[in-house]
């Protein structure tokens, strides 16, 4: 059973092939607001690439946010469009999730006004669901992952397609495709609108 696994809510473009439980393609490149223009592209070369076609699809995974808001819709329609011409199901993870995997550590992204969308995982079991926080209030002690540059801190390495493998049994399968929406955190009235 083949299944692609597309993560589009950052700056990266990041695309997952998956026979059964192998990863045959892991490919990921800085997009850099591009993945509009190239993701049908990218997804059509490697599967030619690997002398697949993509018609053999049988499912679907793909990060819902939080992240960029077009980034985010970009995996989201072109996994809706394929679910409703074929047959086939679809998963979401949270796209912080997948910055950690099955690991511990504190994810954290970008949110513009020195503000940053985050979670904490214990072994890959969610501990602090996702938010938005001001940089000055974060007081993670242990790993992190993503943007950590924003509060001066390394970033562990992240392979999101791995780490979206590595959590398979916290997919979320998708029942009803049409009232699928993205993972879009709400500011609290302390940081405005």
């Amino acid at each position: 059973m083949l299944t692609l696994i597309l993560d589009t809510a950052s700056k990266y473009l990041n695309i997952g092939i998956l026979d059964d439980n192998k990863l045959i393609v892991n490919y990921s490149i800085e997009a850099n607001k591009r993945q509009s223009e190239i993701t049908m592209s990218t997804i059509q070369k490697l599967f030619s690439e690997n002398n697949l076609s993509v018609q053999d699809i049988q499912s679907f995974v793909i990060t819902k946010g939080p992240g960029s808001y077009t980034g985010v819709r970009i995996a989201m329609t072109i996994a809706k469009v394929f679910c409703s011409l074929k047959p086939a199901t679809l998963y979401v993870v949270n796209t912080l999730h997948a910055y950690v995997g099955n690991k511990s550590g504190f994810a954290m992204m970008d949110a513009r006004a020195q503000r940053v969308f985050c979670a904490s995982y214990e072994n890959g079991n969610e501990v602090m669901a996702p938010t938005i926080k001001k940089l000055d209030e974060i007081t993670y002690k242990g790993d992190f992952y993503g943007d950590t540059k924003l509060i001066n801190k390394e970033s562990l390495a992240i392979d999101i397609i791995t780490n979206i493998v590595d959590i398979k049994d916290q997919w979320e399968r998708v029942s009803d495709i049409d009232a699928l929406t993205p993972l879009y955190l709400k500011e609290n009235d302390a940081y405005g609108r």
